[in-house]
């Protein structure tokens, strides 16, 4: 299973059996903190506790220097250690005290108990399959190293094809059958036979009265703050840089803070898609070194089957295949880790159907504001052009449609949409689909429709987006591509407090419907140290050319025709051939800027993509190499000065 993730941490590798056999833990080490030491899976100094550890824990400094006034001794100075250190203080309280992005799973020996759990935001991944038969356990940060498994099953879900696959998110999601995500902020308890998951932490929006002025100022200490505590590292950070506000304010706050980085870009050809110019403009503002990499229609399409191999899910655009090249960039560079920007939008309200779900309450408000949401409504849709189809739409149906969570909600409408597709496109009676079944189903079983309804429109709709965060926006364009080239990427507007900050905000300090300014308290809490080009533009989603364009190039039609081919349809019995044809047929002949066509993009794209991850990880799945070098870990540590 190790060597399979071996891109994942290609500087060590570790394991260790414990319990008799029956316990084994494996670690793939990407050396940024204490690299002379370290190594795991590490143990506690008095060797009843042993974890294998993917992430960061920030403050874990000042938290080490705390544990040793208590009497705790180290043997490292690794954030690993203080993690042992703060659980064997505090047990499964100690979660309170952690602030990171992070995956473990750790073996209480003394208890004879397993902990495994997961940051807040999903930003680390961890999949476990249960065997019914043993009861056997088995964890992984990527699913394809269960996969290498034979005695696991080999197939795509059939939940999945129904929810997650058309954009209906449930609380956690894999595409592999019988494979599960372990939920962000969740903790699994496995004592015995007994395996017990639950929440350890949740977002609360709960409103608290302030003034513009006050969430500014807050605003701006936390983000620098979190900016700050993620530049601790024994080897150089740098960043990822688009040029619209969220990764310009991250790259402005390393800049101020006096560190020397460089700032790493994706260009698409000098399409309507590529801001190359425009984050190289922001760099020089900051006086910040800067790298871009053209992303062009022929180098897309040959790295789309290993982009899908490492991020393990489908996906409606091939812009997920620029940030695999470009993380290649980062760390043939000589960088290991980076700042992003992810998380920004999810909590400041930044994607295009949060402006259009205000139009259509402002609709249904009365004729003042009717009449102003029309003329909003022509401005929106010019501006928001690009991301039709993929973040907002143009039916005129809507009011005719039931609002189960109080408001006009894009996503569950869009559920709809396409669960009407569901018949004509999928090989239903192969996956063992039930009449009637789709992703609203998803929707109605998901989410607590009176908890909803309580909530402000804006928050509720942050509760979805949530969800889209981890189990789309991060596997498919955060840790997956990136790690697929052991690049570890650090978000800060994913920082508790920050996260905790913003679930308090007033909903109208996220959404300026007037100007249609998504985001508006980060444009207004750092209007002085924004480049004016940032301040004066809008948003734009982060697409790329789309798979029509794609298949311009010679490759992108191989792969294209080749997957969508009828032979390949029915040998992975996952789709309809001839639902799926007729729609190729339809995609290939509208006219390029038809809404219709638009649709059909972004569908058959993420058939494609599921056709590829049926092939690469399903029909010929990866194998473990015998051979992989692994060095065997036992607690006794070499002790390492104070």
């Amino acid at each position: 299973m190790a060597s399979v993730l071996r891109h994942r941490g290609p500087d060590e590798a570790g394991y260790c059996v414990l319990h008799g056999g029956r316990v084994g833990l494996a670690h793939l080490r990407l050396k940024i903190i204490d690299l002379e030491h370290g190594q795991q899976p590490m143990f506690s100094a008095d060797g009843t506790l042993a974890i294998a550890f993917n992430g960061e824990i920030y403050d874990f400094i000042e938290m080490r220097r705390k544990l040793m006034d208590e009497g705790f001794r180290f043997n490292t100075r690794s954030d690993t250690e203080v993690l042992l250190a703060l659980y064997q203080r505090h047990g499964l309280d100690f979660f309170r005290h952690l602030e990171g992005e992070f995956a473990f799973v750790l073996w209480d020996g003394a208890n004879q108990r397993l902990i495994a759990a997961r940051d807040r935001s999903g930003v680390k991944p961890l999949f476990y399959y249960r065997d019914p038969r043993t009861d056997e356990l088995i964890f992984a940060s990527e699913a394809k190293a269960i996969l290498s498994l034979e005695r696991v099953p080999h197939a795509i879900s059939t939940e999945y094809m129904i929810g997650p696959w058309f954009g209906a998110f449930p609380v956690a999601a894999s595409a592999f059958q019988d494979i599960s995500a372990l939920p962000p902020a969740h903790v699994m308890v496995v004592d015995g036979a007994k395996i017990d998951i639950r929440p350890y932490w949740e977002h609360r929006y709960e409103t608290r009265q302030m003034s513009l002025g006050e969430a500014c100022e807050e605003l701006r200490f936390l983000f620098t703050k979190a900016v700050r505590r993620r530049l601790v590292a024994d080897v150089p950070v740098g960043t990822f840089l688009s040029g619209g506000i969220d990764s310009s304010l991250v790259c402005a706050k390393m800049a101020e803070a006096g560190y020397e980085f460089r700032a790493f870009n994706i260009g698409f050809g000098g399409s309507v898609y590529d801001e190359s110019n425009q984050a190289r403009r922001v760099a020089e503002h900051y006086g910040v070194p800067f790298e871009t990499f053209d992303c062009t229609i022929d180098r897309t399409a040959e790295a789309l089957e290993d982009t899908l191999f490492h991020i393990e899910y489908s996906m409606v655009n091939p812009c997920a295949v620029g940030k695999f090249l470009l993380s290649r960039l980062v760390r043939d560079s000589g960088y290991k880790v980076c700042l992003t920007g992810e998380g920004a939008d999810e909590s400041f309200a930044g994607f295009p159907y949060f402006k259009l779900e205000k139009l259509w309450r402002m609709q249904l408000e009365g004729k003042e504001s009717d009449r102003k949401a029309a003329s909003l409504w022509k401005r929106f849709k010019s501006i928001e052009s690009r991301s039709e189809g993929a973040m907002w739409h143009r039916r005129s149906d809507w009011k005719k449609m039931e609002h189960p969570f109080g408001y006009p909600c894009f996503h569950r409408q869009r559920a709809l949409d396409y669960a009407e597709l569901l018949p004509s496109i999928m090989n239903v009676q192969a996956l063992g689909i039930e009449p009637g079944r789709g992703p609203h189903e998803v929707y109605e079983q998901a989410y607590d429709a009176a908890a909803m309804c309580a909530l402000d429109p804006v928050n509720a709709a942050r509760v979805i987006t949530w969800r889209q965060l981890y189990n789309y926006v991060i596997p498919v364009l955060g840790d997956r591509p990136e790690m697929a080239h052991a690049v570890e990427c650090r978000t800060p507007y994913l920082d508790r407090e920050m996260l905790e900050f913003s679930d308090r905000l007033p909903p109208e300090f996220l959404v300026d419907i007037e100007q249609l300014r998504e985001k508006f308290i980060l444009h207004e809490a750092f209007r002085d140290i924004l480049p004016p080009a940032v301040l004066e533009g809008h948003k734009h989603t982060y697409l790329s050319p789309d798979w029509r364009a794609l298949r311009q190039s010679p490759r992108g039609r191989q792969l294209i025709d080749h997957y969508l081919s009828t032979e390949q349809l029915r040998s992975k019995r996952i789709f309809n051939p001839s639902g799926i044809r007729r729609y190729y047929w339809l995609w290939r002949t509208l006219p390029y800027g038809s809404a219709l066509r638009k649709r059909l993009d972004l569908m058959l794209g993420a058939v494609l993509s599921i056709q590829i991850l049926s092939e690469r990880l399903v029909v010929n799945p990866p194998r473990g190499d015998a051979a992989f070098a692994m060095v065997e870990r036992i607690a006794a540590p070499d002790v390492v000065p104070a």
